[in-house]
């Protein structure tokens, strides 16, 4: 079985009604099931590390098998990038067709440290042909001390606005070892004092038809706390102005 989910919030495990709110659990359905979620950068509404929540519970759930492709400098609508996103769900298909059998095997861990954000991921070479081809990073710099990666936002007057955050690839400084039929990438990059840091691996594996394989691990953000103190009941109360022409 397959399934592609195009934005993680098809994710959410936990279903509210004006009357109550019970848990919806589906985590036992997705035991034979091969699972690719692509998501962006830039998202308005579901930010990077919107991952954090479900990741872990979902590769236990598939026993490892789900996959993730976040593409950068793209907000929420993907309309733009239609192109890209049939071409990651193609090769994904015509992996996972023939029996899974060069489906990318992927994991990662977020090893953070008091100076630096790490990101250590492991590809699993199981046949000796799922070796990715090309591997890089992506990162990027929030602006002003703000923990915003949005592609837009709206100003004080309510206007849209473009958030210039730009994510850019490197292949310098990635560390590879090898042990038995696994290969590890690891990458850091020191905390800084003055803004945000967000960065995340790519990986690119041969598919089947020529076609190309890419998966990623989930963003890191570095530092990990928030710019604000969290909020309990009716301490998040807030106001949404509205301006009509």
């Amino acid at each position: 079985m397959l399934l592609f989910i195009v934005r993680d919030y098809r994710l959410s495990f936990t279903k509210c009604t004006s009357m109550h709110k019970h848990k919806v659990d589906y985590l036992d359905r997705f035991k034979k099931t091969n699972i690719l979620v692509v998501s962006t950068t830039g998202d308005e509404f579901f930010f990077p590390d919107n991952t954090y929540v479900y990741w872990e519970n979902l590769v236990a759930a598939t026993d490892g098998t789900i996959l993730h492709r976040r593409i950068p400098n793209i907000g929420h609508s993907i309309l733009a990038i239609g192109d890209t996103v049939l071409s990651t769900l193609r090769g994904f298909f015509l992996s996972t067709y023939y029996k899974a059998f060069i489906v990318p095997k992927l994991t990662w861990t977020r090893p953070n440290n008091s100076t630096h954000g790490i990101i250590r991921a492991t590809v699993t070479m199981m046949p000796s042909i799922l070796k990715p081809f090309k591997v890089q990073c992506w990162y990027a710099k929030s602006l002003d001390f703000k923990r915003d990666f949005r592609q837009t936002v709206l100003s004080p007057s309510g206007t849209l606005t473009l958030n210039p955050i730009k994510w850019m690839s490197t292949q310098e400084n990635i560390i590879i070892t090898q042990k038995g039929d696994q290969l590890i990438y690891t990458i850091s990059f020191e905390r800084s004092k003055k803004s945000w840091l967000g960065f995340f691996m790519e990986f690119s594996f041969q598919g089947l038809q020529r076609s190309v394989n890419v998966v990623t691990t989930e963003v890191n953000i570095v530092p990990e706390f928030y710019p604000h103190e969290d909020c309990t009941r009716s301490n998040c109360y807030g106001i949404l102005k509205l301006k009509i022409r």
